[in-house]
C-alpha cells in the first residue's frame, strides 16, 4: 500500500534519515541514555531485549533531534521475527507519535498527496520541514498497522489503528476552523486512516474473522458514537457500491457492510444526534447521506437472500425512521410485498407504515393480502406482528362483505392445520372480525342463514321444503376454494363456518374449550379478547396449561390392567414368540 511522492527502498538505496548527535551507544549497557548507532546492514542488532526499545523511545521523546531512531525502530518492526520484541516495538512507536501530537511536532494539516520527501539533514531542517518529515513517518506505520489489521486476526492491530485514529481526531481543533475541521474529518474518514480501513474491509477478500473484528471495533468506538463520522462513512459506502458489478463478490461486501452499519442506533430527531466536532453537521445533511446510502446499497446487483431479509426485518423500525423522503422506497417495499411467503411476512409492517402515515396507494391491496395468508405463515417468527398489523387493517367500517367474508373463511380454514398456540389467535381473529362486522353473522353454522346468499337451488329447495335445505347443507361439500386468489369468487359468502364445529374436536382441550366459549360469546353479543393480549401466547404456555389441568378421574391405558410388565399367561404377543 504504497504513498505518493514515497520512494521504494532498494538494497542500494536507504530511506533518507536525518543525523544525530554524534554519541556512540553501548549495546550491553542498561543505563546509558545515549541514542544508538545506526547500522545500515541489519537494524534487528540494535534490539535484542525489551530495554533497548525503551531506551530508543526515551531518546526519540528527550530530544527531536534523535527522530532517525524512528526509522530504524520501523525497520525492525517489519523485519524482526521477535514476535514478543515487534509487540513493544509497535507499542513504542504509537508512544512516540502520541507524544509528538501532544508536543506539536506532528501535525496533520498536510494531507498525504501533498506530502514530498524530505531528503535534508537535520540542521537544515525548518520546524515545518520536520513536521512534514515526521507526518510521512507516521503514515507509514499507519499503512503497516492498516496492512496487519486486515490480514491478521489479531486484536492488537486493531486496536492500534483505532488508537492512531483517535489521535488524528483529537488533533483536529488545533486546525482552529470549523470548515477545516469537518474538511479534515472527511478526509480522515474517506481517504486516510478509516477510510482505506472501511474501504478495504468491505471491498477486498480478507479474513472473516478480522472483519467481523474490525467491524464490531469501527462500529462500537466511532459510528454508533459520532454520527458526523457515520455520515462520512456512509458517504463513502455511496460512492463504493456504485462501482460494485455483477462479477464482484456481492455476498461478502454486503455481508460485511451490513454487519457495519445494520445495528447502528437511530438518529431520527435532534435530541439524539451526537457529533464529535462542535459545529457538525445538521439533521437534515444527515439524512440526505442516510437516504443516499440506502438507495445506492438496495441497487446492488444480485441482492443475497439473507440480506434482502435482514433488509426488510429493519426497515420499519430502523430505515424509514431516518430516511430524507420514506416514499422513495414505495417500490422495492411494495415488490417485496408481492413476493408471498415470508418477504412479505418481514415487509408488510413497512408497507402498513407508508400506507397509514405517507398515504400510499397500492392497487387490490387486500386481495394481495389475501393470497399470502397460508397456515404456515402463522408458524413464522414474526406472526405476532403480523397479526398486530392484519388487526388493525380489519377495523375499517368501509370493507365489504364479501372481503370480510373471504378472511373469515380463510383463516377458519388455517386453524385446522396450525398448532395450537396459532389456532387459538386465529379463533380470537375470526371472532373479531364477526364482532366488527355483523353482517357477516350468517357465516356461523346454523339454520338461520340469510336467504340473499343462497344459491337458486338452494332457494327453491327451501321453497319446497326446509327441512330438506337442512339436510342439503349437511351433506353438501363446501363451496369455499382455499386456493382462490379472488376475493369474489372463492365462495367464502355461500359457505359456512363448519371449521369451528371440527375444532370443537381439537385434540387440545384449551383449543375446544375456546371454540365454545366464542361460540357463546357470538349468541350474547360479548366484546371478545383484543390480539394484542394474545402476543404472549405460544405453543410452551399451551402445554403448561394443559399440564395444569385437573382430571375427574385417570384416563384408561389398557383394557385390562396387568399385574406385571410382562405376564406370560396374558401376554399374546409373548405367546407368539416361544419356541
Amino acid at each position: 500500500m504504497g504513498r505518493r511522492g514515497e520512494t521504494k527502498k532498494t538494497k542500494t538505496t536507504a530511506e533518507p534519515e536525518i543525523k544525530t548527535n554524534k554519541r556512540k551507544r553501548n549495546v550491553k549497557s542498561n543505563t546509558t541514555k545515549e541514542a544508538p548507532a545506526k547500522h545500515a546492514k541489519s537494524s534487528e542488532l540494535n534490539f535484542t531485549k525489551i530495554d533497548d526499545i525503551y531506551e530508543v523511545e526515551s531518546s526519540v521523546k528527550e530530544d527531536k533531534k534523535n527522530s532517525n531512531l524512528i526509522v530504524e525502530l520501523f525497520s525492525f518492526v517489519k523485519k524482526s521475527k521477535n514476535d514478543q520484541l515487534v509487540r513493544e516495538a509497535e507499542q513504542a512507536l504509537q508512544r512516540i507519535f502520541s507524544h509528538a501530537f501532544e508536543s506539536g511536532n506532528l501535525e496533520i494539516k498536510l494531507t498525504e498527496q501533498k506530502t514530498q520527501s524530505i531528503t535534508k539533514d537535520a540542521d537544515s531542517l525548518s520546524v515545518k520541514q520536520f513536521k512534514t518529515w515526521m507526518y510521512q513517518r507516521y503514515t507509514s506505520f499507519r499503512t503497516y498497522l492498516i496492512q496487519r489489521a486486515i490480514s491478521e486476526s489479531e486484536e492488537r492491530y486493531i486496536d492500534a489503528l483505532l488508537a492512531l485514529c483517535r489521535l488524528e481526531m483529537n488533533s483536529l481543533p488545533t486546525l482552529n476552523d470549523a470548515d477545516a475541521e469537518l474538511s479534515k474529518l472527511k478526509s480522515i474518514t474517506n481517504n486516510e486512516t478509516l477510510g482505506v480501513v472501511i474501504t478495504q474491509l468491505c471491498f477486498e477478500q480478507v479474513q472473516e474473522s478480522s472483519v467481523m473484528d474490525l467491524c464490531k471495533h469501527l462500529r462500537d468506538e466511532y459510528l454508533d458514537r459520532y454520527h458526523d463520522v457515520r455520515y462520512f462513512v456512509l458517504e463513502l459506502l455511496s460512492d463504493k457500491v456504485k462501482n460494485v458489478t455483477k462479477s464482484s463478490p456481492v455476498s461478502a461486501i454486503s455481508k460485511t457492510i451490513l454487519s457495519l452499519v445494520d445495528k447502528l442506533s437511530v438518529v431520527d430527531d435532534d435530541r439524539n444526534i451526537s457529533f464529535y466536532l462542535k459545529n457538525g453537521l445538521s439533521l437534515d445533511t444527515y439524512r440526505k447521506g442516510f437516504t443516499r446510502f440506502w438507495l445506492s446499497f438496495l441497487q446492488l446487483p444480485n441482492l443475497p437472500y439473507i440480506a434482502y431479509q435482514i433488509i426488510l426485518a429493519r426497515m420499519d423500525d430502523y430505515i424509514l425512521k431516518q430516511f430524507q423522503d420514506p416514499f422513495l422506497l414505495n417500490d422495492f417495499i411494495s415488490a417485496s410485498f408481492s413476493q408471498g411467503g415470508f418477504v412479505s411476512l418481514l415487509s408488510i409492517k413497512s408497507l402498513f407504515t407508508l400506507i397509514t402515515k405517507y398515504n400510499m396507494v397500492y392497487p387490490n391491496f387486500y386481495d394481495k393480502l389475501y393470497t399470502i395468508i397460508t397456515p404456515e405463515l402463522f408458524e413464522m417468527t414474526y406472526r405476532a406482528e403480523f397479526l398486530n398489523i392484519f388487526d388493525t387493517l380489519m377495523t375499517s367500517t368501509q370493507l365489504t362483505e364479501y372481503i370480510v367474508a373471504a378472511f373469515i373463511k380463510k383463516l377458519a380454514r388455517c386453524a385446522l392445520f396450525t398448532s395450537p398456540s396459532s389456532t387459538l389467535y386465529l379463533i380470537n381473529m375470526v371472532h373479531n372480525l364477526i364482532y366488527r362486522h355483523p353482517q357477516v353473522k350468517f357465516l356461523v353454522h346454523d339454520a338461520s342463514r340469510v336467504e340473499k346468499h343462497l344459491s337458486r337451488r338452494q332457494k327453491a329447495a327451501a321453497a319446497a321444503s326446509p327441512l330438506l335445505i337442512q339436510e342439503s347443507h349437511h351433506n353438501q361439500s363446501d363451496t369455499f376454494d382455499f386456493d382462490s386468489k379472488n376475493l369474489k369468487e372463492c365462495g367464502a359468502m355461500q359457505s359456512s363456518l363448519w371449521e369451528l364445529e371440527t375444532l370443537k374436536k381439537h385434540y387440545s382441550a384449551v383449543v375446544a374449550d375456546a371454540v365454545t366459549q366464542m361460540q357463546e360469546m357470538l349468541v350474547e353479543n360479548k366484546v371478545p379478547v383484543g390480539v394484542k393480549q394474545l402476543v404472549q401466547l405460544n405453543d410452551d404456555a399451551v402445554i403448561q396449561n394443559e399440564a395444569s389441568r385437573t382430571t375427574l378421574q385417570e384416563p384408561s391405558i389398557e383394557f385390562r390392567k396387568q399385574a406385571k410388565l410382562i405376564d406370560p399367561d396374558q401376554d399374546s404377543l409373548f405367546k407368539s414368540f416361544q419356541m
